[in-house]
């Protein structure tokens, strides 16, 4: 090795001490990094002093490049550009390495490295604060008693070593510690040789002797080398074993020996470092030894590890075969049970995922059912509202598996419920017509308050509910809940769902859930009184204004009136009270101000549009009430005539549904919440199948080949059983990356919708044997995360069900865009089917689409036609794919 010297200089002054910039480290070496011995120095002096110093310090390198360059002249240019450079720094520390100046920066602190054999420190200089050394001090000794232990019958030592200034420092310190061992072999030292005349006395040696190899920078004609590589040629041409002083040159050929470790040396003046720039003065220290060898070359000379000195660290062992595949014995032949675990898992897995689809389809057939008699009550002329009420009741209760549905009205003293509709299944006991007050006391005030009254058993009804126990118990009735439903914030009637023959538990999910249906046909019926209402005021007006502002007054809805101006000229009492404003104040378009910011430009185009088609209208928006509060109201206008036909204005009526938009909004949160939680649980079984079970069957599967190739090949039948073992291994791992591919897709997040879509077009062909064509037209706009995982999970959707059961041999998949929006086309040839959601066989397929496009604005339809194939389409509109964020 060359000539070491680490210098550390820092500023101990108060203010720089107070400072919160961080510290400053410079490192100089004598030579570059590509030498291993300062590399060892640099690499854990650094790590060192970044451990011990959390507040942030800078750490600079430079070296001097002795070695190749000596000339002095230019040595002086290097120390006076590094001077320049650093000028400015503020430097608090400063590492040197080997043969370099003490006093570069003067009033800094110094850590010097050396290899002194006497121990001579750097010259004392007033510039100087302080100087702190660290030597690198050889024990030749102790390497040649452990070698004349290893080799008893060695007649010789040869000692090779340097003429460079650092490699003399090491070379004398050998030189002085084997003259003064009495007991040492005849030695020769080979350095003021040439290299080639060393490597040929190097060759001549035999057995009989030991090459001790201290370092080699430079030989007599003034040729440059790198020690280590001198190191290696050594050990290729020697027929003696190598034995070394330092730690580098372990691991080249070198049998090994007591050596200096420059890991540990550059450890050394990192913890010395930061003493210094903390403020303290260590003392001069002396590099840390160790006895290290090489396995390698022990086995090579034949010598046992049980003759080391103890304590030794020997590097290069070569494991037995049982220590290097022990795991994966034991992997092969626990194999069998780790795969029955794994499919194990995988059946867990998939039963969760069946819940959850389960739990999914439930929710998506109920908002269905809900919305289905949503929109055929709104569109349901008043004649045919009674007949169809009944017919949705029994759907609602073969939904919910109640044996008896009931509509109740509250008399007008609240004392009696009285029924206005009712269904009842087979075997179960009809509603009664009423029900007095003193029957369900308990029930009554619940009902009253606003509050839904339940019981999933008679059994659990509180002591106070003694008389509604005794009346369940009468009429047969096991659990039942009664929902209270109100128009307006006034109580008016309740919808009581009855089980007789099962024990139902009412979550608060099903309480909501019947709380939305009750209210579906409650408003129903008041829409029919309203227009009852309505056509009656239309008859009482044609006789009489004031007859008709009487009628008006007393309906129980919000009643308006226009003339053909657009102007609106009356408002019923109840319209009023609920607004808390005058006549005059509401008149003409006084009562616009009334209506939320959002939605009067879209209230007044569609009174606008309808007035002059002369056509009656209906349409959603929020009103504000007396107290300050906006609530939904959903109006309904009808266009005025005279009797012969002269149209005069409007007439209108609206309905306070604040209630029923809350409870769809919810229902609506809740389903995105649910395919939201859905994709996060995709997506976490797809990382553990990806990054827990494809990378151990992967490790798995390199055991297993190289288990095959450590088998000798007469173990015919063994190496068979292992390659058969292999093989399933690979199947099992190319089946988890593809369920971990179906779960969530990596592609889509990483190179977008189309190629995603691409990637699982060819994939689903490659593995079901169908042909899948993709195509893409237009210039896809910028759409979110949600939409492309929307229209990503649709492809999927649609063509596992091509595969599962169109029985089709082919199949097409379109992507297009224009200014309208997005489109996605799946078609196929095959067998075809009935497209109605309806249909259990439908399953979660086309009502999750469905549901996944409605909460990105989207809209999905299906054509097909039997035995002639089934066209699904999924559009999107361009604002909705634009700004549109699934629910979550």
């Amino acid at each position: 090795m060359a000539r070491t010297t680490v210098v550390v200089f820092g500023l101990s002054s108060p203010c720089a001490a107070q400072s919160n910039e961080p510290k400053r480290v410079l490192i100089l070496s004598q030579e570059d990094l590509t030498w291993p011995a300062y590399r060892l120095i640099d690499e854990n002096a650094r790590a060192t002093l970044r451990t011990g110093s959390p507040e942030g310090i800078l750490i600079f390198s430079e070296h001097l490049d002795r070695v190749h360059f000596p000339d002095p002249g230019f040595q002086e240019q290097q120390i006076a550009w590094i001077q320049q450079k650093y000028a400015n720094a503020k430097l608090d520390l400063v590492i040197g390495v080997a043969d370099v100046p003490t006093n570069i920066f003067p009033g800094v602190l110094v850590l010097h490295v050396g290899t002194d054999p006497l121990k001579n420190r750097p010259a004392p200089s007033a510039s100087l604060k302080e100087v702190t050394t660290i030597w690198i001090e050889l024990d030749a000794r102790k390497t040649l008693e452990i070698a004349r232990r290893l080799q008893p019958n060695a007649r010789l030592v040869v000692v090779i070593g340097s003429s460079s200034p650092t490699g003399q420092n090491l070379l004398d310190q050998v030189r002085e510690q084997i003259s003064g061992d009495p007991n040492h072999l005849p030695v020769t030292y080979l350095t003021n040789l040439a290299m080639p005349e060393i490597y040929e006395k190097v060759a001549a040696l035999g057995p009989e002797s030991l090459v001790l190899y201290v370092s080699f920078a430079r030989d007599v004609n003034g040729r440059q080398f790198i020690s280590t590589e001198v190191m290696s040629r050594i050990n290729a041409v020697s027929k003696a074993p190598v034995y070394v002083v330092l730690e580098t040159n372990v691991g080249l050929g070198a049998v090994g020996g007591y050596v200096t470790s420059f890991a540990e040396l550059g450890k050394q003046a990192g913890e010395m470092g930061l003493q210094m720039l903390s403020g303290k003065h260590p003392e001069d220290a002396v590099a840390r030894s160790e006895y290290l060898f090489d396995w390698r070359q022990l086995q090579r000379w034949k010598i046992p590890e049980s003759a080391l000195p103890s304590g030794s660290v020997v590097l290069f062992r070569q494991r037995t075969v049982w220590e290097s595949y022990k795991w994966y014995i034991l992997a092969a032949i626990l194999l069998c049970l780790l795969e029955t675990l794994l499919l194990l898992s995988l059946l867990w897995q998939r039963g969760e995922k069946r819940k959850v689809e389960a739990t999914l389809v439930e929710r998506l057939t109920y908002e269905k059912l809900l919305s289905d008699l949503s929109a055929q009550f709104i569109s349901l002329p008043e004649d045919q509202v009674d007949v169809n009420v009944e017919q949705a009741l029994g759907r609602i209760a073969e939904f919910l598996k109640m044996d008896r549905v009931t509509l109740f009205e509250f008399s007008p003293d609240k004392t009696e419920l009285r029924s206005a509709f009712s269904w009842t299944g087979e075997g179960t006991t009809p509603a009664p017509t009423s029900v007095k007050a003193a029957d369900l006391p308990w029930w009554r005030i619940r009902l009253l308050r606003g509050e839904v009254a339940f019981a999933s058993d008679r059994n659990d009804l509180p002591e106070e509910a003694l008389p509604e126990r005794e009346f369940f118990q009468r009429m047969g009735i096991l659990s039942a809940a009664t929902v209270p439903l109100k128009v307006g914030g006034e109580i008016d009637g309740a919808i009581s769902f009855i089980s007789t023959k099962r024990r139902v538990t009412w979550t608060k999910d099903l309480l909501n859930r019947i709380r939305v249906l009750g209210e579906v046909f409650w408003n129903a019926l008041q829409r029919k009184r309203s227009m009852q209402a309505l056509l009656a005021s239309q008859a009482v007006l044609r006789e009489s204004e004031e007859r008709f502002r009487l009628v008006a007054d007393t309906a129980p809805v919000l009643i308006w009136m226009s003339g053909k101006d657009k102007l609106c000229t009356f408002f019923n009492q109840g319209w009023l009270s609920f607004t808390g404003r005058s006549m005059e104040q509401e008149s003409g378009e006084g009562w616009v101000i009334g209506v939320h910011p959002e939605d009067i430009q879209r209230c007044l185009r569609t009174y606008s549009a309808s007035f002059d088609a002369r056509a009656p209208f209906e349409m959603e928006y929020r009103l504000r009430r007396f107290d300050g509060e906006f609530r939904w109201i959903v109006d309904y206008g009808t266009p005025r005539f005279e009797s012969d036909g002269t149209f005069c204005g409007y007439i209108g009526s609206a309905v306070d549904i604040t209630e029923r938009k809350t409870s769809e909004e919810s229902l609506h949160t809740l389903s995105g919440r649910l395919i939201h939680a859905q994709e996060q649980e995709r997506a976490r079984i797809a990382r553990e199948v990806h990054d827990d079970f494809s990378q151990r069957l992967a490790l798995l599967g390199i055991g297993l080949g190289q288990l095959w190739k450590e088998l000798p090949e007469s173990q015919v039948e063994q190496r068979t059983g292992v390659l058969e073992i292999l093989k399933g291994t690979k199947e099992m791992s190319s089946d988890l990356h593809s369920l971990s591919h179906q779960l969530h897709s990596s592609k889509l997040e990483l190179v977008g919708l189309v190629s995603a879509l691409n990637g699982l077009c060819k994939e689903m062909s490659e593995k079901y044997k169908i042909e899948i064509h993709f195509t893409k037209s237009g210039s896809l706009p910028k759409i979110t995360k949600d939409v492309e995982l929307c229209l990503f999970r649709v492809t999927q959707e649609a063509l596992g069900n091509v595969v599962k059961h169109s029985q089709s041999k082919s199949a097409q998949v379109e992507l297009g865009a224009n200014s309208m929006g997005v489109s996605l086309r799946i078609k196929d040839a095959g067998r075809g089917f009935e497209p109605n959601l309806s249909n259990p066989a439908a399953g979660i397929g086309l009502v999750g689409m469905r549901e996944r496009l409605r909460l990105v604005g989207g809209r999905l339809s299906v054509k097909s036609v039997l035995l002639r194939g089934t066209e699904i389409i999924a559009e999107i509109p361009q604002v909705a794919s634009s700004h549109r964020v699934l629910s979550a």
